[in-house]
This record gives C-alpha cells, sequence and structure tokens, in this order.
C-alpha cells in the first residue's frame, strides 16, 4: 500500500514569462460542460466540479455561483465548470434538473446515486435520526471517473464545494506555471491536512472515519495514540473517543481539506482506473452500507486512496492562501497559526509553486 520508491522530484515548472492563451475570436461561444469535449481539451487549463443537490438549497446554491464566481473572466475561456447531480434523481425533480441543464449548459447528470437513494434506514452516525448527511461520496468518485475519460488532455481536474468561491484570478496562473507537469507528474494541490483513517469505524457506523486530526504530520503522529474526552462518556464536550490505534486505524496520510482540491492529469488518470479504488467503492456501495456507511470524510478518503498511488504523489500546499469567509471569532489569532479559520487577508502573497 504504499508509497513509490520513485526518487524525490523537483517539478517541471512553465517559463513563468510566459504569456496567458490569446482570447478567443470574437463570436466564440464560452466554454461549457456540454461544449464538445475536443474543443475544451484544445483550450480548457482546468475542469471544476460542483456537487449539488437537487433541493431548494441546492438550486439557490448554483444560482449564485453563476451570479458570483463564475463570472471570472477565465472561466468560459481556460476554466469550466460543472455541477455533479445524480442520474438516479426521482421525478418530477430529475425533469426540472433536465430543463437546467439545457439552459446553462453547465451540468453533469452523472450515473451514481446520491447517498440517501441508497440508504434506507436511519444511521448509527445520525443517532438513528435521519438517513445520513447526504455527502456527495459515490457521486463524486463517478465524476472523477468521468473527467479523466472525456478530457483526459485538460492538465488539471478540481472539486469544489458549492459553499466555497474560488479566486480564479490567483488559481489560473498559478496552475499555468504546473501545467509543464501536469500530463506525467502525480500533482495534488489543495491545503494540506493529516490524519489518520479508519477504514471500516464499527463505533460511529461508518465506512472511512478519521481520527488524530492535526495540521501536519508531526501533530497527527503526536496525536494517533492519544485518547480524547472521559472514558464513558458517550455525548457533548467530553464524548470519549479512542486512540487511533485502537480503532483499527491506518496511520496518518496527508489529504486535501474538502473545500476543494486539484488533480494533475496523471494523478486523475490513476485514481479513475485503479481496481483498487474502485473495489473500495463497489464494496461502499454494496449490502454492508446501512451498518458501515461511506457518509463522512470525502476529503480524508480521496487522500487514503491515493496511498496506494504506484507512484510518488507530489503534494502542493496551498494552505495558507484557504481562508474562512465566516470571520471565526478568533480569526485574528488564527491568522498567525496553521488552521483554516483565518480572515481573507489582502497582505498575502501571490501562489509559488
Amino acid at each position: 500500500m504504499g508509497s513509490s520508491s520513485d526518487p524525490e522530484q523537483r517539478l517541471t515548472l512553465c517559463d513563468h514569462r510566459s504569456p496567458p492563451p490569446p482570447p478567443p475570436p470574437q463570436g466564440t461561444p464560452p466554454l461549457r460542460c456540454d461544449s464538445e469535449p475536443s474543443r475544451v481539451q484544445d483550450t480548457a487549463l482546468l475542469i471544476v466540479g460542483v456537487p449539488s443537490s437537487p433541493t431548494v438549497k441546492g438550486q439557490a446554491r448554483r444560482d449564485a455561483i453563476r451570479t458570483s464566481w463564475m463570472r471570472q473572466a477565465s472561466v468560459g475561456r481556460e476554466v469550466v465548470v460543472c455541477f455533479l447531480l445524480s442520474n438516479y434523481t426521482p421525478q418530477p425533480a430529475l425533469g426540472r434538473l433536465i430543463e437546467e441543464r439545457q439552459r446553462h449548459g453547465d451540468m453533469l447528470l452523472v450515473d451514481a446515486p446520491e447517498t440517501p437513494y441508497l440508504i434506507h434506514n436511519a444511521t448509527k452516525y445520525t443517532g438513528y435520526r435521519k438517513r445520513g448527511r447526504g455527502m456527495p461520496t459515490f457521486k463524486q468518485h463517478r465524476f472523477f471517473e468521468l473527467a479523466a475519460a472525456t478530457w483526459p488532455r485538460v492538465a488539471f481536474v478540481a472539486k469544489v464545494d458549492d459553499d466555497t468561491a474560488p479566486n480564479m484570478r490567483l488559481m489560473v496562473p498559478f496552475l499555468r506555471r504546473l501545467q509543464c507537469a501536469a500530463a506525467e507528474s502525480f500533482l495534488f494541490i489543495a491545503a494540506i491536512n493529516w490524519a489518520g483513517y479508519v477504514p471500516k469505524a464499527y463505533s460511529a457506523g461508518v465506512r472511512g472515519d478519521r481520527c488524530g486530526f492535526a495540521w501536519n504530520m508531526r501533530g497527527a503522529l503526536s496525536n494517533f495514540g492519544r485518547a480524547w474526552g472521559t472514558p464513558g462518556v458517550q455525548s457533548g464536550a467530553s464524548k470519549y473517543i479512542a486512540a487511533c490505534d485502537s480503532r483499527g486505524a491506518a496511520l496518518p496520510v496527508p489529504y486535501g481539506t474538502g473545500a476543494g482540491y486539484i488533480f494533475s492529469a496523471a494523478l486523475l488518470r490513476w485514481l479513475a482506473t485503479s481496481k483498487r479504488v474502485s473495489k473500495w467503492v463497489e464494496e461502499a456501495r454494496g449490502p454492508t452500507r446501512e451498518a458501515l456507511q461511506w457518509q463522512k470524510y470525502e476529503d480524508t478518503t480521496t487522500g487514503y486512496w491515493l496511498s496506494y498511488a504506484p507512484r510518488t504523489v507530489q503534494y502542493v500546499d496551498i494552505g495558507t492562501l484557504v481562508h474562512d469567509i465566516g470571520c471565526h471569532p478568533q480569526g485574528t489569532v488564527q491568522r498567525e497559526g496553521e488552521s483554516l479559520y483565518r480572515w481573507p487577508d489582502r497582505r498575502a502573497p501571490p501562489p509559488r509553486p
């Protein structure tokens, strides 16, 4: 399971003096998710998959994104945005999604179920109150498969949550410098965290739990053998959490915080075609899903998958560029630390590969 024996390699960076591509000829329609794949591959630098839901809230978030960060100049030229929804959505909601897709051309209806459609009983994870959280687990993996097959020559593919606002004015020039390495190198670009991973967490009732979280490897290793809370307490601030090494956890792995992360074409191609990853997903979809739902931590699960990569994965940490727009009460203090609770800071330097 492991990492590759390949020696460490420095990233091959594109010439930073290279100008951006020229604007398309006047009258050229913008690139969209439903554009001809060959045209997308000839022009796009980045495909962005945004998991969404068929609910009223999901519709409101899609509309908000279309009127905000999707209006950045690079979107429709170098960046293609696809909202990810399930083709298994029941009618009449599915009909409304198809009409919306026809209007905007920015939606993928993938052949993977929304998690609540798979789970029929209230889950242990929710205290038997509801059928889980509806996380975009299976749908998201299906997008990775589709993106690798449909746009194999596009340098980068991202997953971005629908409550995240990426700044493409910073991200696109940053990715242009890494583009020379994307076709061959296993690059993973994200705000990198570390945690132990529990493939089957029977105590929580979920497939793919995490433990011993930290913002760096040293902290995660330190937390791995540590228990939290008061033994016997099952809820509240003193809830007991057993140490990772007593819960069947794998050693800490790096992963990208779920707000958004980016794969190079080479890494996505491996992830989308890996028999080990596909087997993991199929088992999660299988008969034990009621007892062990894939309902948590799709970001940590992705990091766990990458620990199986046959070659060295090069992690590009952009954590200093990720901010909590909710303005955490301790944001002023946290700005100087490692967490993501920093307020946006105009003084932050531009990203460097």
